[in-house]
């Protein structure tokens, strides 16, 4: 199955859009974010504008409910975060390629340090760094479950195949959106056969209060070349030496 890295990150931004809301607001992720360098965590609506409203690199709960507000765009935790880790190329001098690309998958919140210092120790904001871990394993390992139902197919009304999760395309069926689809490809074949075993470890960035829990997936795919080279010569004429000057000698 065919798959890009921007398809991946859609994947894992669907994983957060439809997560279950939870009994305790910091159950759900609030957020997912690719990263574009490590310190977007600690910026601003994590460094998202505008322009990554219909992109598949940041989603917001709370901007989705504020309809995108272009003046208030908001990163709440906790948040799912995707930063590409490395990439290696099998064959890259030939037309046909194999590319394995390891990104990190990880879950953040912020420990609430003055309100467990004050005593309040029940609820999101009593948490102590080892709940939180345990939370954001969880968070994770659900995270990483919805993509094991990810299929591509194609449908009566869209012949083109394309990724969905299985239960989105019963769900569209029982609502009348498509009367019919045609599975090709299940996502878990791919990430199984490049991940037999997932590391989940704690991760910290202390200065910040932040915790959380994160693992390296890697995925292997196709990578064709698709450039037509054009070798017309372009003879733009040349230009005398002296064009330009304005004080020649």
């Amino acid at each position: 199955m065919t798959m890009t890295l921007d398809d991946f990150f859609h994947q894992i931004r669907d994983a957060v859009r439809f997560y279950p809301a939870q009994a305790q607001k910091c159950l759900q992720p609030q957020t997912f974010r690719v990263l574009a360098y490590d310190a977007d965590i600690t910026n601003p609506a994590m460094g998202a504008t505008i322009c990554d409203a219909e992109k598949p690199y940041f989603f917001s709960r709370e901007w989705e409910l504020n309809k995108r507000n272009p003046n208030k765009i908001s990163a709440p935790l906790p948040v799912v975060t995707a930063f590409v880790l490395d990439g290696a190329m099998k064959d890259p001098f030939q037309q046909n390629a194999t590319q394995r690309t390891t990104v990190t998958i990880a879950v953040w919140d912020r420990y609430q340090q003055e309100k467990c210092q004050s005593g309040k120790c029940s609820g999101c904001e009593g948490r102590t760094p080892n709940e939180i871990f345990r939370d954001t394993q969880t968070i994770l390992r659900n995270v990483l479950h919805y993509l094991s139902g990810v299929v591509m197919a194609s449908t009566n009304v869209d012949p083109v195949p394309r990724l969905y999760h299985a239960a989105m395309l019963e769900q569209m069926k029982t609502a009348g959106a498509i009367t019919s689809y045609n599975k090709t490809g299940a996502l878990i074949n791919t990430l199984s056969a490049a991940n037999p075993n997932v590391d989940m470890r704690p991760a910290e960035r202390v200065a910040d209060l932040l915790f959380g829990t994160y693992a390296n997936i890697s995925f292997i795919n196709q990578d064709c070349a698709s450039v037509s080279w054009s070798f017309s010569e372009i003879d733009q004429g040349l230009l005398a030496q002296e064009a330009g000057c304005r004080n020649c000698q």
